[in-house]
């Protein structure tokens, strides 16, 4: 899949867009409310002309009404103004003109009922005609239209004035918004940039794990690296200790090797080669499969405690047969705990062995206190136990309290190897039940 490009530049150009778009439309329905709003001023002033020159009319000898040749509007007054006004009879005669009109006529319009009114407008100009009913003293009724118009370049004047200041001050605040916005990406995508500079340090050797103090959407993610790190951080530390422990391990076939090589004798040469070959080859393979053990790395896959722990009592049973040891398995049936088979195969048997060579008589192993947050398996035996001050020395590899005990002293320190792969816990203390030793497990049910 190609690279999809700057997180930070694709959502200051989704920014940008919603911004483009909300802020047209903005601008787009302020104009359009603006114009509305002015039309309307527009149709409410002329109206008012037309009420100011009603009041200005008078009615001559005969019977008709009469403007004056000066109108009280100064507009009205100067020639081509951009206000004009025109009185016609009911036959569409001019009666009267305004001074700023001079001789031209204003465009005719239909008949227009008394005491109404239309407004419209045109390319050049807002127009309102006003029909007029004029009883005269003789009892006569006349019909007029009086019109009254304004220059569309009067209007649209303050019309771009209102657009030029509108569209600057929405422009302007896009900038404001966006330059806000690309801030508060910065600023929000910190513990991004954060988390990489603290990748980098890693890779270079400068640091072991994500440190920062990261936001709650971003906890899971680091969680998961710091998880990934710690897991090859142990694997690594296994790898060298499986290595430690082959070299270690091989010592005493090689020193069987080397006295029969020493004794110059063929017999005694193929006798050791018989048997120390077959030693060899067992020690090889069980380290190399404890060199690869999963970990975590399997958890799609759970293990089914209970009888695994079962076939590890009954092979140990086997061993322990002389002192007529008792293992009990008081599992759950059901308990299933997500990991490789190997690495619980390895561990319940180094606790199980390592209770059978303490045990006076009875080894148990069972559930501990059930938790929602945890799994807890415990290993406890009725020998003599192990005191706080040596839990440190039995936990070190190589570390043993009893040298009568065959092994290289490495059970219980592989097995907090394990733990720790799953990211758990390992304790001891000592057994209520039984008066030995009690090995707790207690592993997260969610890494």
């Amino acid at each position: 899949m190609p690279p999809q490009g700057s997180i930070h530049r694709r959502l200051i150009e989704a920014t940008l867009s919603i911004l483009v778009l909300f802020l047209g439309l903005t601008g787009y329905l302020l104009h359009v409310a603006q114009r509305h709003s002015l039309e309307a001023a527009v149709e409410a002033q002329l109206l008012g002309h037309v009420y100011a020159l009603l009041g200005e009319a008078s009615e001559d000898s005969q019977g008709w009404v009469r403007l004056p040749e000066k109108a009280a509007d100064p507009r009205l007054n100067r020639p081509d103004s951009g206000l004009y006004a025109q009185l016609l009879g009911v036959d569409g005669q001019v009666l009267w003109n305004s001074a700023s009109l001079l001789d031209k006529r204003l465009p005719s319009v239909d008949e227009v009922p008394a005491g109404e009114h239309r407004f419209f407008q045109d390319r050049w100009a807002y127009r309102l005609y006003y029909g007029i009913e004029w009883e005269s003293l003789d009892g006569r009724v006349n019909r007029y239209r009086l019109g009254v118009s304004l220059s569309r370049n009067v209007v649209d004047e303050r019309a771009d004035i209102f657009r030029t200041t509108l569209w600057g001050g929405l422009i302007g605040v896009g900038v404001l918004l966006l330059l806000a916005q690309g801030m508060v990406l910065r600023w929000g995508l910190f513990p991004l940039r954060q988390a990489a500079g603290e990748l980098k340090a890693i890779e270079e050797g400068g640091e072991e794990r994500l440190r920062g103090d990261y936001p709650l959407e971003l906890s899971p993610l680091t969680g998961n690296i710091n998880s990934l790190l710690e897991y090859n951080r142990i694997q690594r530390e296994r790898h060298r200790n499986s290595l430690d422990d082959l070299a270690h391990s091989i010592k005493t076939p090689l020193a069987v090797l080397q006295g029969a090589l020493d004794s110059d004798d063929p017999e005694r040469l193929k006798e050791a080669a018989r048997q120390a070959v077959p030693l060899i080859d067992d020690i090889l393979r069980g380290r190399l499969q404890r060199a690869g053990l999963g970990g975590r790395s399997a958890l799609a896959n759970t293990v089914a405690v209970a009888p695994l722990a079962q076939r590890l009592i009954n092979a140990l049973a086997k061993v322990y047969r002389e002192r007529e040891l008792q293992f009990e398995n008081r599992l759950p049936a059901a308990l299933r705990i997500p990991g490789d088979e190997n690495d619980f195969m390895e561990l319940l048997g180094n606790l199980l062995d390592n209770a059978g060579k303490f045990a006076a008589s009875r080894v148990l192993i069972g559930e501990g206190s059930v938790s929602d947050s945890d799994w807890d398996i415990r290993v406890e035996d009725d020998g003599p136990g192990i005191a706080e001050k040596d839990i440190e020395q039995v936990l070190a590899r190589g570390g043993r309290l009893d040298e009568r005990h065959a092994g290289q002293g490495i059970g219980l320190a592989a097995a907090l190897e394990i733990v720790r792969l799953y990211r758990g816990r390992l304790t001891i203390g000592r057994s209520l039940e039984l008066g030995g030793a009690s090995i707790g497990i207690h592993l997260p049910k969610r890494v």
